[in-house]
């Protein structure tokens, strides 16, 4: 999960719900050090061994989105492992 936000909690919930546990949350700057959330590590974009087989759930405002999803694309994520996670506001 792209986000250890109010969204990446909200989508981990979901996540959690259909039995599915996500291997960490991923955020854009790791300047706190090694955290976890939840039982789940969070770590720094920058800190990320990203291949082919990497699914990415954004869970974060709209205003950030862009920006990840080119700092993604800079890490040679594949698109189509790039999900959005849609929180009902628009």
């Amino acid at each position: 999960i792209y986000g250890a936000g109010v969204y990446g909690k909200a989508c981990l919930k979901m996540l959690r719900v259909m039995n599915i546990c996500p291997e960490a949350f991923i955020v854009s700057s790791d300047e706190h050090g090694a955290r976890q959330m939840d039982d789940i590590k969070i770590i720094g974009l920058n800190n990320c061994e990203l291949n082919d087989d990497v699914g990415i759930i954004v869970a974060t405002s709209d205003q950030y989105r862009v920006e990840i999803l080119k700092a993604l694309k800079e890490k040679a994520v594949d698109e189509n492992g790039i999900y959005l996670y849609s929180h009902g506001k628009r």
